[in-house]
């Protein structure tokens, strides 16, 4: 519902002030968040820590998942020496265990979205705050997600200042410590 407000809002602002703007010249822009995430050293960052508790989950689930293949392997090799009351004790002990592995799946899943959708709108927050600031300072009326737009009449130039942005983001370069 967000993503499909944000270009109707942007359509209505630019219809009810197209013709006075027109005149003006206005200014406007587009953000590729998408790039920004992808480029930016706060979205490499933010890549590199899912990846370590993605790593870490799996770890836990490998191990989870060799409990429960020892346990098959255990009731199927010994399957013709085990009496029916055994065989019966094992394969629910599998049954818990296979019921245990899949909510730890789950629970791992739900961790994973959670640190990504954190990260998401920390990352989010700190280019807004940046927009905001630059682009008054650059003179620009509406800046836009980039691929939001659905129509324009080609009035107005509508410039890409994700590169800007991206630049803002990540800070000047650091220059390297002399030895």
């Amino acid at each position: 519902m967000k993503r499909l407000l944000t270009p109707l809002v942007a359509l209505v602002a630019l219809s009810v002030a197209g013709a006075a703007f027109a005149a003006d010249g206005i200014k406007l822009a587009s953000v590729d968040f998408r790039k920004i995430a992808q480029e930016s050293k706060a979205g490499a960052e933010a890549t590199k820590e899912l990846s370590k508790v993605a790593d870490k989950l799996e770890k836990g689930m490998k191990e989870k998942e060799a409990g429960l293949e020892k346990l098959k392997d255990a009731l199927e090799g010994k399957g013709k020496k085990l009496t029916a009351k055994e065989k019966t004790a094992k394969e629910k002990e599998i049954r818990k265990k296979l019921e245990a592995y899949r909510e730890m799946a789950k629970d791992a899943q739900h961790e994973l979205q959670t640190k990504e959708e954190e990260f998401g709108n920390k990352l989010m927050e700190n280019i807004d705050k940046i927009i905001k600031e630059f682009a008054p300072k650059s003179g620009y009326a509406l800046v836009i997600r980039k691929g939001d737009v659905i129509y324009t009449d080609g009035k107005n130039e509508m410039t890409d200042i994700t590169a800007d942005i991206l630049k803002l983001l990540d800070g000047p370069p650091q220059e390297a410590a002399p030895k």
